[in-house]
């Protein structure tokens, strides 16, 4: 294989994985500059881990990889540096597609729907900080990542039970806690 295809390769892997991959980043630090030099590392490590070795023959494994070095770049980031500041950030997934045979909103109801966004945001964000670590990032797998079971139990380096365990514990923490809160507001 010639350099040239093997930046190619490279090339459609990071453009595949990119948006996935930085939504669960910055998640998982909840701060974007922070999030945009783990994903650069995240890609540096991928590429110098494969430069001399074939690339694993199936895309999803590619994936896996990258987002277990990913998982590895957060663990590492998380334990020497203290982050005096949580940003809430925006969510990240592109919504335009989805608008496009919709009629365009009026103003108001632009405001409105900014505003509700904003607050589901903020509640995600309130859920997902409360949840211990391993849960967290469980939770990012499956829904950032768009992983399966099984994925998210090799990235995370559990069994498949652990994974889906993990995953019921956070939705039921998250559950429990968002009629709390909603009580709460009452």
């Amino acid at each position: 294989m010639t350099s040239q295809e093997r930046r190619s390769q490279f090339a459609a892997l990071y453009e595949a994985n990119r948006a996935d991959l930085f939504a669960y980043i910055v998640r998982s630090v909840r701060e974007e500059n922070t999030a945009l030099d783990i994903l650069q590392d995240c890609f540096f490590n991928f590429v110098r881990m494969f430069q001399e070795r074939p690339l694993p023959p199936d895309d999803r494994q590619c994936r896996m990889y990258i987002f277990k070095i990913a998982r590895n770049l957060i663990i590492n980031h998380s334990r020497t540096s203290y982050v005096s500041k949580v940003d809430l950030v925006e969510q990240y997934s592109s919504v335009e597609g989805s608008r496009m045979d919709q009629r365009e909103p009026t103003p108001e109801e632009a405001v409105v729907e900014s505003m509700e966004q904003e607050e589901q945001e903020r509640l995600l964000q309130t859920l997902l900080a409360d949840l211990p670590d391993e849960q967290r990032q469980a939770v990012l797998l499956r829904y950032t990542g768009q992983m399966k079971l099984e994925q998210i139990a090799e990235v995370l380096g559990v069994s498949i039970s652990t994974a889906s365990r993990l995953l019921k514990r956070a939705e039921r923490a998250m559950e429990h806690a968002s009629r709390q809160l909603r009580e709460e507001s009452r």
